[in-house]
């Protein structure tokens, strides 16, 4: 499984709820609404399972982590830690 950056630019409500809705357990929730989650495919892959490419959830940007760092609470970096996977 590959860790994912998905960015609400539209009104984030329809998003949150398909996340919860077909990934239960699978994302964390940033403190600006971003996620992290964590998915085996491609970036259009999760797009479309989203339902974000086909416009019905949100607008969004996905995109495939292949690293992180900086400053952050424990809770991110202890996410990243259970569930990172390199791409």
């Amino acid at each position: 499984m590959a860790t994912f950056l998905v960015v609400p630019t539209g009104k984030a409500d329809a998003l949150a709820a398909k996340l919860a809705e077909v990934m239960p357990g699978q994302f964390y929730k940033l403190p600006r609404g971003e996620y992290l989650v964590k998915f085996t495919g491609t970036s259009k892959d999760l797009s479309d399972r989203l339902s974000i490419s086909d416009g019905s959830a949100d607008n969004a940007l996905v995109a495939a982590l292949s690293g992180y760092y900086g400053r952050a609470p424990n809770d991110i970096w202890e996410w990243l830690k259970l569930n990172w996977e390199s791409v």
